[in-house]
């Protein structure tokens, strides 16, 4: 299924770090076929994901993902940006998206939260995640849960106005997102507090919870995008 694209992803490797080597256009396209291809063994191996295929399946999807261009301008990039971290997180190459998140640290930072306030939890809590992840020192966990601490403040202001400019036939789509997205948040939060507090004791449990109300109320919305990353994050616990 992906014979022959391992020499491409060390091809890009190689441009990363010399200007004189260039994937083609039609190489990038190979790329982002592969990626594809594997995304979809990923999902049919979804229900056994002890396998060691299942594994490798996750660590060739970041390899190659990781050496794509970003589209920074995508309303898709976070989702894109989480999966990313996600599969190489499955794929038991953590080392290499800390590594990557440290590589692309300043294209994070200057993306922009929005004025919606959907989109604005998202960005926030993907900020804050990205924080944890690097864990450089205390003062990155300390602003990872600042960040969720601004999203409670941000609360009042911005929930009406989202809900309102909603049409009401979409309402209930649009209550639901935010649910999903408010435990999807508090996740970043447990997280936080763990590493920062050592409290809760027991983390798993609250995370457990709050990522099955998350999934739950992604489905609701019909946001897909949405859905296929909290299933993801369940995972990770």
């Amino acid at each position: 299924m992906l014979e022959g694209i391992g020499m491409i992803i060390q091809k890009a490797k190689l441009s990363a770090r010399f200007d004189s080597i260039k994937l083609s256009g039609e190489e990038i396209e190979q790329l982002k076929k592969a990626k594809d291809l594997c995304e979809l063994k990923i999902i049919e191996f979804w229900d056994n994901r002890e396998q060691a295929e299942f594994k490798a399946l996750c660590s060739t999807y970041f390899d190659i993902a990781s050496q794509l261009p970003i589209q920074w301008d995508s309303e898709l990039v976070i989702y894109e940006q989480l999966k990313l971290i996600a599969f190489g997180y499955l794929g038991e190459h953590w080392h290499f998206v800390k590594q990557y998140i440290k590589t692309h640290n300043g294209n994070f930072e200057t993306i922009q939260a929005g004025d919606t306030w959907n989109q604005r939890i998202l960005t926030i809590s993907f900020k804050a995640i990205i924080h944890l992840i690097r864990k450089e020192s205390w003062q990155e966990i300390s602003c990872s849960v600042a960040l969720i601490n601004q999203l409670r403040q941000e609360q009042n202001d911005f929930e009406n106005t989202f809900l309102n400019q909603v049409n009401e036939e979409s309402r209930p789509y649009g209550a639901a997102e935010l649910v999903s997205l408010y435990h999807f948040a508090k996740c970043v939060d447990i997280l936080g507090s763990y590493l920062m507090e050592g409290r809760p004791l027991e983390p798993e449990n609250e995370l457990q919870y709050h990522t099955g109300i998350a999934l739950e109320y992604a489905q609701k919305s019909g946001n897909i995008s949405l859905r296929y990353y909290i299933s993801f994050l369940r995972l990770l616990r």
